[in-house]
């Protein structure tokens, strides 16, 4: 019997992903209150705890993310195996020397239910016997590299959609929907959302993060950086910048300044809040391999009622605020040390 085209992309990833999806909005939900304004608008019970430390500007180093699931987890963020051994133990034709990192991963699927525990044991077993291996092993210059990306691509999608699965699974009673609500009660995570959620804007907006624009430290990259999130003229770094525009009589700047404050960028992905946050934070667990369709009845699934039409308004979506950041991610970030393929 056919599959249901709005249940195909069952095919391609985890089941039962959707449910991390669904508890992943209603969080976001929970503390965002609109984005009609053309600001991250949150709830006035959760100002309040917010504004207690208001410490999400000087979390913006490049670990947000990490930081995030520590907080809200408990478990310390970081990448749950070593990339690099992977990337030569392939290179090599050799079995990986990661057992400690299958075990780990094997655990996290002990936890889940029956159909996704098959699923990700099925997907893990088949990276850790070293098959794949023994026939990259047997291709040659640009094909080798090709295959040597498509299996370190693949194993981190199964990593991060483990991963994600593990941290929401005691989050989410599927019997009666209820949610664990201790991350609205606690001041760090609620500031570490904040901040990704700032961040992730202005990859989207500026295909840089806000720790980013802040490294360059330049007038243009700063006046980005506030566009997204006003309070960081409350910093050290721009209160020594506004100082000596003052003293230097430098009005362009404190005009441009002042125009950065009031400017609203969020206005661009209001419309499609939902699935700009949704792809931006789950994008490289595997919805990078649904085609347009899948992608389409996967966010419907989980609960975003009006996703991006396809074919075409997807497919400018995309363009326009995934795939700028994501298309390079796995060569940038895999294969920057690599050496020739063929000289191993």
């Amino acid at each position: 019997m056919a599959m249901s085209y709005e249940i195909n992309w069952k095919k391609y990833i985890d089941p039962e992903f959707d449910s991390v999806i669904r508890t992943f909005l209603f969080y976001v939900h929970g503390v965002i209150k609109d984005t009609d304004s053309g600001y991250f608008a949150v709830k006035d019970e959760i100002l309040k705890i917010i504004m207690k430390s208001q410490s999400w500007q000087a979390s913006y180093d490049g670990n947000e993310l990490s930081r995030l699931v520590q907080e809200v987890t408990g478990v310390e963020g970081g990448p749950i195996f070593d990339v690099s051994t992977l990337n030569q133990n392939i290179k090599k034709g050799e079995k990986p020397n990661l057992t400690e990192s299958f075990t780990k991963l094997l655990a996290l699927a002990d936890g889940l239910s029956e159909t996704s525990r098959i699923y990700y044991q099925s997907k893990i077993c088949l990276f850790a016997d070293g098959t794949y291996q023994k026939k990259i092993q047997l291709l040659h210059g640009k094909e080798k590299e090709k295959a040597i990306l498509k299996y370190l691509k693949a194993f981190v999608n199964i990593t991060i959609s483990l991963s994600a699965r593990a941290i929401y699974k005691d989050k989410l009673n599927p019997d009666d929907e209820s949610i664990d609500d201790s991350l609205f009660k606690n001041p760090k995570a609620l500031n570490v959302f904040m901040c990704v959620l700032f961040s992730l804007y202005s990859q989207s907006v500026y295909r840089k993060s806000i720790h980013e624009l802040l490294q360059k430290n330049t007038d243009p990259s700063l006046l980005k950086a506030v566009t997204i999130d006003k309070s960081l003229v409350c910093t050290e770094l721009f209160r020594k910048r506004i100082v000596q525009a003052q003293l230097a009589s430098q009005a362009k700047f404190l005009e441009k300044l002042g125009r950065a404050i009031a400017d609203k960028p969020l206005r661009i992905i209001k419309p499609d809040f939902e699935t700009f946050i949704v792809l931006k934070m789950f994008w490289l667990s595997g919805l990078d391999n649904l085609s347009h369709e899948d992608l389409y009845y996967f966010l419907k699934s989980c609960g975003i009622k009006t996703p991006p039409e396809i074919p075409y308004a997807m497919e400018q979506f995309l363009k326009r605020h995934v795939h700028p950041e994501y298309r390079n991610w796995f060569s940038k970030h895999l294969l920057k040390k690599r050496t020739h393929p063929d000289k191993i």
